[in-house]
Order: structure tokens, then sequence, then C-alpha cells
């Protein structure tokens, strides 16, 4: 069974994927919300949204019987956990 392994944007990438085309898809989002880098500050708002885009693309290819994998550690702290946002998001 041939495996193949994708480094692109996530997005560009599962639009490119027919409906119902994919067996499996492991992933593990970002974690660079809410951290403060010198020169950079991700906003929430557009983080979120992000989410359910990729969340709605995977579904999409992803086959009857596909399964998705999201590699999340629940770290409870002042802000939401992500893994809240991916149960909600899809």
């Amino acid at each position: 069974m041939p495996y193949q392994i994708i480094n692109q944007d996530c997005l560009e990438w599962m639009r490119q994927q027919p409906d119902n085309s994919v067996d499996i898809i492991l992933t593990s989002p970002p974690y660079n919300f809410d951290i403060d880098y010198n020169t950079y500050r991700d906003d929430i708002t557009d983080y979120r949204s992000w989410t359910h885009s990729w969340i709605t693309a995977a579904s999409r290819i992803l086959k009857p019987t596909g399964r998705l994998l999201i590699n999340i550690q629940p770290k409870y702290s002042d802000r939401l956990p992500y893994h809240h946002w991916i149960h909600h998001a899809a």
C-alpha cells in the first residue's frame, strides 16, 4: 500500500482533492496562538476561523470510512483550550 506525506499549506492541498478521496489525515495544528513573539501577534479570531476552515476541508475529502487524527494536548490556562475549538468547529 503506497503512503505519501504532503508538506504543503494544508488548505491549498485539500482544495485540490476530490470529495471522499482520503483514507487518513494526521495533523498537529500549530500552538502559536496567544504566544507573545516580539515581532508578531496572532489574532485569535483569525485562528479560530482557520481552524474551522481546515476541519471543514478535511471532512470533505475524507472517505466515509476515513479517520482524522489530531495531535493536541489539552492545556488548561487562562484561554479556551484548543481541543474545545476543534470539537465545536465542524
